[in-house]
């Protein structure tokens, strides 16, 4: 069964996977063995943001969000929030890496904030003011936010703040390819300029159109899809194969953003997008 998979060699899949990013995000908590198998296998890139339980309540913590640092070959705890009912991430503005990631610039300045809009506290307890993203005229405010820690002088130092996924307590739900898109101010293909699926640039309207019309699941569909009839050895050995066939796929829209925590899992046919999972009518590749 799920729930059976030792903890210790899930925790070996997840470093296995580290060698297609130099960034490896991993759930931290009480979570049972079959959530953790998830997050190996799951969405292998970006954000690691799925969490047993959670509250989108404001001035509440969220659970810990780790990151695998290969350089270190140590976790460090990335800074989350909660707002809207999502959790976002606050970038490092001085990994610039991360930031070209997204297409987002270096620097944030006065013009780029707009309206505050909340504050919130982040998991470490620090607590946080969020503004929309001025720039990002046309694309879903839900993508970026502009955030700053509170307790700091006039002279603000501005980070942003990346949606990550949406806090579900019941994992047999799903968010459509549909609303997902428009998160990052996507509803048609023409708001595409590029897809890119590990080193291929792919067709961005079958892509939009592959992925609009799939299977939507949720952690529980994916999981008995995936694992169900398999015991655990055999759980085990997929998982490992998983983890070293994914690839990270890249959406840029035609605002400049791009959305990069997606997976495409070639030898199950799921693209795997903040927790929902997506099984394709045809290969991708």
């Amino acid at each position: 069964m799920l729930g059976d998979i030792d903890d210790t060699f899930i925790m070996e899949a997840r470093k296995a996977s580290v060698r297609y990013t130099p960034v490896r995000n991993v759930l931290r908590g009480a979570a049972a063995a079959c959530a953790l198998v998830l997050v190996c296998v799951g969405a292998v890139w970006g954000i690691r943001t799925w969490r047993a339980k959670g509250t989108d309540a404001v001035g509440t913590d969220a659970l810990p969000l780790l990151s695998w640092q290969e350089n270190t070959g140590e976790y460090v705890t990335l800074p989350v929030v909660t707002y809207r009912g999502a959790y976002y991430e606050i970038l490092n503005m001085s990994d610039t890496a991360a930031l070209d990631r997204h297409g987002l610039p270096h620097a944030i300045t006065g013009k780029m904030v707009g309206e505050q809009v909340v504050q919130v506290r982040s998991d470490g307890g620090d607590v946080f003011t969020l503004y929309e993203y001025a720039d990002y005229s046309g694309v879903n405010q839900m993508a970026v936010l502009i955030a700053a820690r509170d307790g700091q002088d006039d002279d603000k130092t501005y980070s942003y703040a990346i949606f990550c996924n949406f806090i579900r307590q019941n994992t047999a739900l799903c968010d459509t390819a549909q609303k997902m898109f428009g998160i990052i101010g996507v509803y048609g293909a023409e708001d595409i300029t590029r897809v890119q699926v590990g080193e291929t640039v792919v067709d961005a309207k079958r892509f939009y159109d592959l992925l609009c019309g799939a299977d939507a699941k949720g952690e529980d569909g994916y999981q008995y899809d995936v694992f169900f009839k398999m015991n655990e050895k055999q759980q085990q050995a997929l998982c490992i194969e998983l983890a070293d066939t994914a690839q990270e796929v890249h959406i840029t829209t035609k605002h400049g953003f791009c959305a990069c925590g997606l997976t495409y899992e070639p030898k199950i046919g799921y693209v795997d997008w903040a927790c929902n999972h997506y099984k394709l009518a045809e290969p991708l590749l």
